[in-house]
């Protein structure tokens, strides 16, 4: 748990035929990282694989589906929940990408010619729809206006235009042909648009055009019939049209639906296929071939590799090669090497708030124990309350019923504030319930704060002391005798701490000699360190260095008394709630008012407190704890595997 599981790096040279099956071979297996960032193949005449045009057509494809899915009313995410079996679409040969990318664009384009075509018919039926209604509504208006052919709209007596407009821009045409003698007429026919049917006399017509023009106006054509043909006639045979329409609208959107029902799981396939592709291409990234062979580096587990050696000896015999280097050997600087921990499953939670940091270094100590410890032991203090607790502990059950991992987190903070709650005395901030196992907050607050600052003395020496474990798991010897959170920097913090105890008051003479060891020792360290590395001694950071460790380290000490303060935070919130409540309730004799401010308030400051409390102690893992040994530049293992 708390050091990486061993890795070894294969460098593998297989020719180009049996690359392939190498690669479904590796798929198959589920436990080898391909080295995709680093290039540690040093061999001549190697160039890069090929790979950038493949995952163009990829790219294209999973456009194209995307595309023909929202055609069927088929989202993107609902594509992506299709399962699919990828070993039934690869034979036993091998993994050929040319060859099934090229079956991925020819299936998908005859998908596409089905699709796009009963898509389109539908468009074009309600666009007809779109125009037939408003001709329909106009020749409805006309008729009930008193005109039956439109004859009697002669251009010499009249200037008119009939079309559809933006709602928003009706009082602009209004206001726009004020000075106009007009009529016109409108009715919705979208969201945003209107039939509009304008009349004016034919001297206005340039107005009304320039009007209408500026107000976004699009003019419909009338069908051409006769001037002396019957509008009510036409009107007839319009509503007939607009009938079959529909009709065939409707057929049209069941033909869509049984489509969509028949392609699903098609289109979520193709779709998970080419993103499993472009996981396997983009895995190769570094991968390097020549005319005849093809090499690349590949990162296994020390447990897995007897069994990846037996499958390369039994698969590929003479077609491929491979020369193994455990992980310190390989020259590549630790941050760069595969990192993978075995994490309890009731640390994981804490485990992905290590990850918000930064991923552990393969040569890091895993610091997912102590952060566990950290959060407990803090957020229990600083949202100390027996029924507070109890619902933090309720809603991460009901959480990790419905499979919400993370919420496995607030299972141990429950239990910790129930704890914590009672060595306080206190629930739901009702203080005397029960007898405190220690004491009330703020009855004795300088005891709290001593305890605050006695975790935070703990959780800096634990730092310093993991510190100097690594120094010696990394062979370094300066870090581990004259850095900062070296050997003197814990000596440092043991002087301060002496310096300030109250014994000390007594022992003047012993506090003068600390006094001058911590002052006159670091000088001494830094000119060590100057000469070590052969650079001219610079006085300014042989001074001010060692006053920015002692420094440092007490502003992290000091920075714990947070815990206290939200402690008292915690305490005073509650005795808010209490007031209020009697205030409004008159002195408790409207006992509804105040049993609904009891329990708004309390809602309140458990959401508010679990924040800010699970902020502060973020922020003291991160800023105090983290910064004393922890880096978390590393990168995770990740087993090329289906996906």
């Amino acid at each position: 748990m708390f050091s990486a599981r061993p890795v070894s790096l294969y460098n593998v040279l297989v020719v180009k035929e049996a690359f392939s099956l190498l690669t479904k071979k590796i798929l198959n297996f589920g436990a080898v990282h391909v080295e995709e960032k680093l290039s540690l193949v040093n061999l001549e005449g190697l160039s890069s694989f090929e790979s950038k045009s493949l995952l163009s057509r990829l790219d294209s494809i999973a456009l194209r589906v995307e595309s023909q899915g929202k055609l069927l009313g088929l989202s993107l995410e609902k594509l992506e929940k299709t399962e699919v079996d990828p070993f039934l679409q690869f034979p036993d040969d091998g993994l050929d990408f040319e060859k099934g990318i090229s079956a991925l664009e020819d299936r998908i384009k005859n998908w596409e010619h089905l699709i796009t075509n009963t898509a389109m018919l539908l468009e074009e039926k309600k666009d007809f729809i779109f125009l037939h209604e408003q001709i329909s509504w106009v020749f409805s208006l006309l008729i009930h206006s008193g005109i039956e052919s439109l004859y009697e709209l002669d251009d010499t007596f009249l200037a008119w235009e009939f079309g559809n407009i933006p709602k928003d821009n009706i009082a602009a045409l209004q206001h726009a042909l004020a000075e106009v003698p007009f009529s016109m007429e409108y009715v919705n026919i979208s969201r945003n648009r209107c039939a509009l049917f304008i009349v004016t006399l034919p001297q206005y017509r340039k107005n009304l055009t320039s009007a209408l023009h500026a107000a976004g106006f699009i003019p419909v054509e009338l069908p051409k019939i006769s001037a002396t043909s019957m509008l009510s006639d036409f009107e007839e045979d319009m509503e007939f049209a607009l009938w079959e329409a529909r009709d065939e609208i409707a057929q049209v959107r069941q033909q869509l639906k049984e489509l969509a029902i028949e392609y699903y799981p098609m289109l979520g396939g193709m779709l998970k296929l080419v993103r499993m592709y472009q996981h396997v291409l983009n895995s190769l990234a570094q991968v390097k071939a020549t005319d005849s062979a093809i090499a690349l580096n590949v990162w296994v587990l020390d447990e897995n590799a007897v069994d990846f050696e037996n499958l390369i000896a039994s698969s590929f015999k003479n077609l491929a090669f491979y020369e193994r280097k455990k992980a310190e050997e390989t020259g590549v600087e630790y941050k760069d090497i595969p990192a993978k921990f075995n994490v309890p499953k009731m640390f994981k939670p804490f485990f992905s708030i290590v990850k918000m940091f930064g991923y552990p270094s393969y040569d890091e100590i895993n610091p997912v124990i102590f952060v566990f410890i950290n959060m407990v032991v803090m957020f229990g203090i600083m949202f100390a309350d027996v029924g507070h607790g109890f619902v933090l502990l309720l809603i991460g059950l009901i959480l990790l019923k419905k499979t919400i991992d993370i919420a496995a987190i607030f299972i141990p903070l429950g239990i910790s504030s129930i704890f914590f709650g009672f060595i306080f005395g206190s629930i739901f901030g009702i203080e005397g319930i029960v007898h405190p196992i220690w004491t009330l907050p703020l009855e004795n607050p300088i005891a709290v704060i001593a305890l605050a600052i006695g975790i935070g003395v703990i959780d800096l020496t634990v730092a310093i002391l993991l510190n100097l474990i690594l120094s010696i798991k990394r062979k370094d010897r300066e870090t581990f005798l004259l850095g900062q959170w070296g050997i003197f920097g814990l000596l440092s913090y043991i002087f301060m701490l002496f310096f300030f105890m109250p014994v000390m008051q007594e022992l003047k003479w012993l506090k003068l000699i600390l006094f001058l060891s911590v002052l006159f020792a670091p000088v001494v360290i830094e000119t060590i360190k100057e000469k070590r590395h052969g650079r001219p001694i610079d006085i300014s950071m042989i001074i001010f260095h060692p006053f920015e460790t002692f420094l440092s380290l007490f502003s992290n000490t000091i920075s714990y008394v947070r815990i206290a303060a939200f402690t008292f935070n915690h305490a005073a919130l509650m005795m808010v709630v209490f007031v209020l409540a009697d205030m409004i309730s008159l002195g408790g004799r409207l006992s509804i008012i105040k049993i609904a401010i009891l329990i708004l308030g309390n809602v309140f400051v458990i959401g508010l407190e679990t924040v800010l409390s699970s902020i502060q102690c973020l922020r003291l893992n991160y800023y105090e704890f983290f910064t004393k040994f922890y880096q978390g530049r590393g990168r995770k293992f990740e087993a090329l595997k289906w996906v």
